[in-house]
């Protein structure tokens, strides 16, 4: 099993009501109580209700709203004996392949935020590029339209404030240690982790992953990171605004990563 939490990306299309910040944090830690293959978890209405400092009722419709857009569902076992005459339901989460955010489970006790707080920040890492912790928009109204807050909310000076986010030109880049840009330490991610807090030391938006670019990294630099940090402030010493990994293959091994090119061939 992952030790991440991992939450489908789709939460910000079937989640669409004005408490849908909340309700992606209780589905969050209600998916953090995973903890074998059968996708069962269970978390008991009482303590989901002290967790989010809200009524038992309002946990209860919150999960309703869950169910009624296909988030889970009850599991076979329905309900699940606790103590006594005390029961709490057992939720089934459908299988989730691809599109999904990994998110590590410090994140649902962390006290310094809201529920409200951290499920604004499930709605920002789930309209991040994917491999990224960021995004850009065109105007803050754009930003604020993405993540479901008001145009007079100030959800995001907040957080900027506090150093979990940042606005770079028109991108928003997660900062927030939470959010991991990789679930498998291989060194193609050790690299592009190392790059990407390169870019934001450096004040510049980091680039997209490039799996073609990556490979070529790897030749020079294999365990992801010896001697990498100091190429990088030796060869990459002023970032242009927009960049990307081919600049690093080119700024660190002196090549460009060949182009894809769409050939036609008869046979």
């Amino acid at each position: 099993m992952s030790k991440f939490i991992q939450v489908p990306i789709e939460i910000i299309s079937k989640l669409t009501s004005r408490c849908k910040h909340k309700e992606a944090f209780v589905y969050t830690a209600i998916r953090s109580q995973i903890k074998d293959g059968t996708r069962n978890a269970s978390y008991p209405m009482a303590d989901l209700a002290k967790l989010c400092k809200v009524d038992e009722r309002t946990i209860y419709n919150y999960i309703d709203r869950l169910m009624s857009v296909g988030l889970f569902s009850l599991s076979n076992n329905k309900k699940k004996q606790l103590k006594g005459d005390h029961r709490y339901n057992v939720y089934l989460f459908p299988y989730i392949k691809d599109n999904c955010m990994l998110i590590d489970p410090s994140f649902i006790d962390d006290e310094s935020f809201t529920t409200e707080e951290k499920g604004v920040m499930l709605f920002i890492k789930a309209n991040c590029d994917k491999g990224t912790n960021h995004f850009h928009f065109k105007s803050m109204a754009e930003l604020k339209a993405k993540i479901g807050v008001g145009k007079n909310s100030t959800f995001i000076k907040d957080l900027e404030s506090r150093g979990y986010v940042r606005i770079i030109d028109k991108a928003i880049i997660i900062t927030w240690d939470a959010f991991p840009l990789y679930l498998n330490g291989n060194p193609e991610n050790y690299i592009y982790h190392l790059i990407y807090k390169y870019c934001l030391y450096k004040g510049v938006v980091p680039p997209i992953k490039e799996e073609k670019a990556l490979f070529y990294l790897k030749t020079k630099y294999p365990d992801g990171y010896t001697n990498l940090k100091e190429d990088l402030l030796c060869k990459c010493k002023n970032l242009p605004n927009e960049i990307s990994l081919n600049y690093f293959c080119k700024a660190l091994l002196n090549m460009m990563p060949e182009k894809r090119t769409n050939l036609e061939f008869t046979m």
